[in-house]
């Protein structure tokens, strides 16, 4: 009889270090949230040019003659409360009147790019017709596209009376998360597909 009270004794402790153990862990149980703020960040460039004769359409050139140096200096500023970014620059030269050809326009074309791509400008040709500057800019930061426009010195008759425009584009891309395509060199050729594609998505919104 005692071996069975104690029997007896052992199931019930048994039973209550059970009831015990289930209690604790819902004592252990427990719920929380909380809410994170995050604030996207923007690149925001200007392109400017020095001494614009007309605010607003860029600089005006009249009676120009071959071999003439006009001053011209187009500038990306990479504005205060931009993110770091890379930048790129388009160059579009055409023929709006006149019988200046398509091989004048190239000699100057050629001309104008030799001057960009100098020695220690930072700018380079890629494949795709952009030049891209080899650096990431900070807020406040400015670079220098060029800062003269040599007519070809070769021009005949032909381009006398003639007019042509230079129009100028500049792109911006964030720098962070971006791996630019690199020439054997090290300089800048290309952006990555994936982020041009983003960026033409978001300048559309």
């Amino acid at each position: 009889m005692k071996n069975k009270k104690l029997l007896t004794a052992a199931a019930s402790t048994a039973l209550v270090a059970v009831v015990g153990i289930g209690a604790t862990l819902a004592y252990f149980t427990d719920s929380d949230e909380t809410t994170n703020i995050v604030t996207m960040g923007h690149v925001d460039i200007t392109l400017t040019e020095e001494e614009e004769a007309y605010p607003g359409e860029g600089l005006v050139f009249n009676d120009v003659m071959p071999g003439d140096v006009l001053d011209k200096t187009p500038i990306v500023t990479l504005e205060e409360d931009s993110q770091d970014a890379y930048i790129r620059m388009k160059m579009d030269i055409q023929a709006t009147s006149g019988n200046i050809t398509a091989e004048d326009l190239d000699e100057l074309s050629q001309g104008l790019m030799e001057d960009i791509t100098g020695t220690d400008t930072g700018w380079y040709l890629g494949g795709d017709g952009y030049y891209y500057y080899n650096a990431i800019l900070s807020a406040g930061d400015q670079v220098t596209f060029f800062d003269t426009v040599t007519i070809p010195g070769s021009w005949k008759n032909n381009t006398a009376d003639g007019t042509f425009t230079i129009q100028l584009t500049a792109e911006a891309i964030q720098a962070a998360n971006i791996t630019p395509e690199t020439t054997a060199a090290g300089m800048i050729s290309a952006w990555p597909a994936a982020e041009i594609e983003q960026y033409q998505n978001q300048s559309q919104n």
